[in-house]
């Protein structure tokens, strides 16, 4: 109660002294009313299936229309001059076809369409997305070089802080296919079967292959922990999070949209860092028969991995990492003072949301970490 009327008597005081606050909430994004400012579509972002926590409607169709864009290759191409973009679009890295997105606003409220621009190379795959992208309003967010962002129906202006993110690692991929996330399959069980195999070249393959040494197991599939969970032999407990890249092109520019998806799921599942709830979580798996290994070899159970995780000590360290490898080291060192506005734009704005997400993460005594492409 008493820091409650100390607030409201601190902002009476503020309010009689006749001050103007430009920006009293920093960190707030400030929503426009006009698209006649907003140009140059760099970057689409998804919402995931587990951040729909409602049932809106035709809630089954929305489930998996946001699963399907979730696989989705998305690239966008904006227009200098619009608000208009064309979006290179494919499912499991493989590249299908083109759409043709028209952005206007409608009676207060912005309305995205999308439809085909030119002949698809693989039909039933652009019209799964397209059929998915009817749910614009409600799982996409598009990004501008303007400055600006829709989110469902309205414009905002993200603030975006100058200050670097200091917790990236840079990985070597190579003969990886950085935008496949997973091994190909109709069921989790499938998926965990196929998970590290010598033909597994997914980014799946590759964080069985880095994170070899102590105990892992995979737990990809609704309602998962994380797509791994790795102990390491010092006791450092790791929630790895995986997303593919928009594209494995050497050309490809940073995005935001990829590492927005993830982080968002890092961050819900930051309460599984709590050690009981942790193993009372890995009791149960997304898959009859979790793919599950001890230095590096894959084993029956995850019985070896809880008792891993009982032994741990309190003060063990705890990490989130992010796997995910559309930035190279080579785009973030040459994107700089010199840089044009639009590239340090992008990569601020990525800095902004990582160094939010590492608040939220290290809230709970943990450190972020996010691994991206050497190369």
């Amino acid at each position: 109660m008493e820091m409650a009327l100390e607030a409201l008597r601190l902002l009476e005081e503020t309010i009689n002294s006749g001050t103007e606050l430009v920006r009293p909430f920093p960190v707030l994004a400030v929503q426009s009313y006009d698209l006649s400012g907003v140009h140059g579509a760099f970057d689409l972002a998804t919402i995931s299936a587990d951040e729909l926590s409602s049932p809106l409607g035709a809630y089954d169709e929305l489930i998996d229309a946001a699963q399907l864009l979730e696989r989705a290759l998305i690239e966008v191409r904006g227009q200098r001059d619009s608000a208009d973009f064309s979006v290179d679009v494919g499912l499991d890295g493989a590249h299908c076809g083109t759409l043709q997105a028209t952005v206007r606003l409608e009676s207060g409220a912005v309305k995205v369409r999308f439809g085909f621009e030119s002949e698809p190379t693989s039909l039933p795959e652009v019209r799964r997305i397209l059929d998915a992208l009817q749910y614009s309003d409600q799982l996409i967010r598009i990004y501008y070089e303007s400055g600006h962002m829709i989110d469902g129906r309205s414009i905002f202006q993200p603030q975006v802080q100058q200050q670097p993110f200091h917790h990236w690692q840079w990985a070597d991929f190579t003969g990886y296919e950085i935008a496949r996330e997973k091994p190909i399959g109709s069921s989790p069980a499938e998926i965990h079967s196929k998970v590290g195999l010598a033909d597994d070249l997914s980014l799946f393959g590759w964080v069985v292959n880095t994170f070899s040494s102590g105990w892992l197991t995979c737990d990809d599939g609704p309602g998962e922990i994380a797509d791994f969970v790795h102990i390491d032999n010092d006791g450092t407990l790791s929630l790895i999070h995986v997303k593919a890249a928009n594209s494995s092109a050497v050309s490809r520019r940073i995005a935001v949209g990829p590492y927005e998806i993830v982080a968002s799921q890092a961050t819900k599942n930051l309460i599984n860092l709590n050690p009981s709830r942790l193993r009372e979580r890995l009791k149960s798996s997304p898959a009859p028969q979790p793919a599950t290994w001890v230095e590096g070899v894959r084993v029956d159970s995850r019985e070896d991995l809880l008792d891993a995780l009982d032994c741990r000590s309190p003060r063990d360290q705890a990490r989130i990492v992010i796997v995910q490898p559309h930035l190279s080291k080579v785009l973030y060192q040459r994107t700089g003072g010199s840089s044009p506005i639009e590239e340090s734009f992008r990569l601020n704005l990525l800095e902004t949301l990582l160094n939010s997400v590492r608040g939220s993460v290290t809230s709970q005594g943990a450190e972020l970490v996010v691994i991206a492409s050497e190369h």
